[in-house]
């Protein structure tokens, strides 16, 4: 139970290290052993055929064979802070989206639309469209004086009040 192994451990620029460990050793021994590749902001994951390593398991148990390949990941360590700064983000999304629904849950009941607008079909269109005053068709007359008088006709000069 306790036989030597010798495992090979692929870096993710893909280097490969032997190392000589035991079957009984643990993955948290394992990863131990490997800390020295990483700094203190940074995390080890072993992974073996896909599968991260189980840190309380032996090699032995995990079904770790002599020369085998095992896949190291290392991935930043995520700050506490962070994590706390994005739980409220989340929540501030899913309030905004809790909103927005509301929203439109409220112009889907609105009375002034009695029907949803799958259910208008092209000939009632034009006969819903029509009777509903917020919707215009067609655009009214375009005035013949379009602008706003800022000065009296019979005052041509800029900025005289008199």
């Amino acid at each position: 139970m306790n036989k030597e192994l010798n495992i090979q451990i692929q870096w993710p620029n893909g280097t490969m290290l032997p190392v000589l460990t035991r079957s009984s050793s643990t993955g948290a021994e394992l990863k131990r052993l490997l800390r020295f590749a990483c700094t203190t902001k940074e995390e080890l994951i072993l992974y073996h055929n896909g599968v991260a390593l189980d840190l309380d398991l032996s090699l032995d148990e995990q079904i770790i064979k002599n020369n085998d390949i095992i896949n190291a990941v290392i991935s930043k360590k995520k700050n506490p802070e962070q994590e706390a700064l994005s739980k409220k983000i989340r929540e501030l999304v899913y309030e905004a989206a809790k909103i927005n629904d509301q929203h439109l849950n409220s112009m889907e009941l609105s009375p002034n639309i009695p029907k949803s607008h799958k259910q208008i079909s092209t000939d009632e269109s034009s006969e819903y469209f029509e009777d509903c005053p917020s919707i215009q068709t067609r655009p009214s007359l375009i005035s013949t004086d379009p602008l706003p008088p800022f000065w009296n006709s019979s005052n041509n000069s800029i900025g005289n009040d008199t």
